[in-house]
């Protein structure tokens, strides 16, 4: 039988971690586009919006893991997804208060990119891990 909780939990994984994934790979790819006014707004709205999914994603990540011992890789690529989502925070508000060099945006868009391939990494995971769940409790 499939544990209901775990399968629940996993379902909202697979939802957040396809969300920040396109989050991501939003900034890699329009990032270079935007004017410099645009830096400030652009970051605003996505720290509003986006960090609540990776909060979700966490607590997710958490709880599959408490839930069940085989949920472990995709709870160390959460975290350090989140490290490098620090990161990648910290050279966008370098950007925003300081001048914005070549060296910088260079640095930032690494970052965003190595952050796309793991919340991808992540979803790829969850989304097995989901597969499994279900051909186990059949």
């Amino acid at each position: 039988m499939i544990d209901f909780t775990l399968f629940v939990f996993t379902l909202i994984s697979v939802v957040t971690s396809a969300i920040c994934t396109t989050a991501i790979v939003d900034k890699v790819v329009f990032s270079p586009l935007f004017q410099e006014r645009w830096y400030e707004e652009d970051f605003e709205r996505s720290m509003y919006t986006h960090v609540v999914f990776f909060f979700i994603d966490g607590v997710c990540a958490i709880a599959m893991l408490v839930l069940s011992a085989e949920a472990w890789v995709p709870f160390i690529i959460v975290f350090i997804g989140w490290i490098f989502s620090g990161v990648s925070y910290y050279y966008h508000q370098k950007i925003l208060h300081e001048m914005a060099t070549i060296g910088v945006e260079r640095t930032l868009r690494r970052c965003n990119i190595v952050r796309s391939m793991l919340w991808f990494a992540r979803f790829v995971c969850v989304f097995a891990f989901c597969i499994n769940l279900v051909y186990r409790g059949v």
